[in-house]
C-alpha cells in the first residue's frame, strides 16, 4: 500500500499481493474496491449501457471510476476517479484522511463526514456515523435534515465537476448514505445541475443496483482480462 491514510490506519508499505500470492501459491493482481465496483454496475449494474460511466461510492469515505467503454480509466499513476478529493468549499479547514485540510468533500459528505458536520454544528452530544444523523433527520431533526442537504449538495456540485471534465453518459452513485433518503438525493441532484454544464445537467443520475457484489463481480471481470 503506497501511503496510509485515517481510513486504513497502519497499512503503509504493505505489500498485499505478496502476502496473498504466498498464501494461495497463485499470481495476484490488483484493482481498487470502488473501480470494481465501478466496473461491476459498469457491466451487469445500474450503468449499463453507458459508454462513459462516472461511479461514485459513498460510504465511510469517498471513492470514484470512470469507465469507458467497459475499461476502467485510471489515469499516468493508477489514480484518476479519487471523488473524495475533489475540492468543496463547505470542507474548508476539515481534516481529510488524506491530510489536507484545504477543503475536500470528503470529511464532510461521506459517512463519517455527516457525524463530523453535524458534530461541529450541534456542540452537543455527539453522533457517531451518518446512520445516526439519518435517524435523527428521520425523526424530524430540523439540524440533521440541514446537514444532510448541505453535505450531498456539496457532492452533488463535485460530482457535476467531474462531469465537466469527463463528460459521462451515465453516473452511478452507489455506498451506504444513499439510503439517506429522498431529502439527500434531491439536494446531490441540485448540486450537480448547479454545477455541471448545461449539456451534462441531463445525464442519469441511478443509484447502484448490485449493492456489495459490485466490487466482487468488478473483481472477477478484472481477474478475467488479466488472464484472459
Amino acid at each position: 500500500m503506497y501511503k496510509r491514510q485515517d481510513l486504513l490506519p497502519g497499512w503503509k508499505g504493505q505489500r498485499i499481493y505478496d502476502a496473498f500470492g504466498a498464501i494461495t501459491d497463485l499470481p495476484v493482481h490488483m484493482v481498487g474496491d470502488v473501480v470494481a465496483h465501478g466496473l461491476g454496475e459498469a457491466h451487469y449494474g445500474a450503468g449499463r449501457g453507458a459508454r462513459v460511466l462516472l461511479s461514485v461510492g459513498v460510504g465511510t469515505g469517498i471513492g470514484g471510476a470512470i469507465i469507458v467503454g467497459g475499461v476502467p480509466f485510471l489515469g499516468a499513476h493508477g489514480m484518476a476517479g479519487h471523488a473524495g478529493h475533489v475540492v468543496s468549499a463547505l470542507g474548508a479547514g476539515v481534516p481529510c484522511s488524506c491530510g489536507s485540510v484545504e477543503g475536500h468533500v470528503e470529511p464532510v459528505a461521506s459517512g463519517t463526514g455527516l457525524a463530523t458536520l453535524y458534530n461541529m454544528r450541534a456542540g452537543g452530544e455527539p453522533v457517531h456515523n451518518g446512520g445516526d444523523v439519518a435517524a435523527l433527520a428521520a425523526d424530524g431533526d430540523a439540524l440533521a435534515s440541514s446537514v444532510i442537504e448541505d453535505s450531498a449538495r456539496a457532492l452533488g456540485a463535485c460530482i457535476g465537476g467531474m462531469a465537466n471534465l469527463v463528460d459521462p453518459d451515465g453516473i452511478v452513485v452507489s455506498g451506504s448514505v444513499v439510503n439517506a433518503g429522498p431529502v439527500w438525493w434531491n439536494a446531490l441532484r441540485d448540486g450537480f445541475a448547479r454545477s455541471a454544464l448545461p449539456l451534462l445537467r441531463d445525464v442519469r443520475m441511478r443509484e447502484g443496483e448490485l449493492g456489495g457484489d459490485a466490487p466482487l463481480i468488478g473483481a472477477a471481470i478484472a481477474s478475467r482480462r488479466v488472464v484472459g
